[in-house]
């Protein structure tokens, strides 16, 4: 049993490692999203003990899917993902999540939806006095729910999210990540 799990987790791993590069290095999102789903059936029939690898394979379908435009899908993974994380007890990927569900409301332009997972997003990192949120979250998350206010008309919130992502742009010493910061 522990050699099939085993193999289960390092199928899932190949899958979703290769969206990622096909999603990151070549913007190939439909590749991507087959990988995906790869990584996810492959988890999804394996044993119960796999389960909670299944929470980021969808955070992952979900963001693939938002890029791509496809705000339902989109949303039912994020909403998968929340589920399982749920049920199985498992916080870690609950800031993604509701960073994510925030981000598909405010593309569909549903704002009241949207503030309410970005306020959930936002008391995770609030609570999170002994910073485990990696900094990349953080930043994503200034950043997306900079422009969701924007997208509201509500300029001054805006303003002061988009200047937290831009002093967290710094500590990533990535050129990307301080450009987004400085446009928005």
């Amino acid at each position: 049993a522990q050699a099939s799990e085993a193999l289960y987790s390092l199928q899932s791993l190949f899958w979703n490692h290769t969206a990622v590069i096909l999603v990151n290095c070549y913007g190939n999102r439909d590749s991507a999203i087959t990988c995906f789903k790869n990584a996810y059936n492959v988890l999804f029939h394996a044993d119960c003990a796999t389960m909670k690898d299944l929470i980021p394979v969808c955070v992952n379908l979900a963001d693939a899917y938002r890029l791509k435009g496809d705000a339902s899908n989109s949303s039912r993974y994020y909403r998968r993902a929340l589920a399982l994380a749920d049920s199985l007890h498992v916080t870690d990927e609950n800031l993604s999540i509701y960073s994510g569900l925030g981000q598909v409301y405010s593309d569909i332009e549903n704002y009241r939806d949207a503030n309410e997972y970005f306020a959930r997003a936002e008391q995770i990192i609030n609570n999170d006095t002994t910073h485990e949120i990696d900094t990349y979250s953080r930043y994503h998350f200034y950043v997306s729910n900079g422009n969701n206010l924007y997208f509201q008309k509500r300029y001054a919130d805006a303003l002061k999210s988009f200047k937290s992502a831009s002093e967290i742009a710094d500590a990533l010493d990535s050129r990307e990540s301080r450009f987004i910061a400085d446009v928005n």
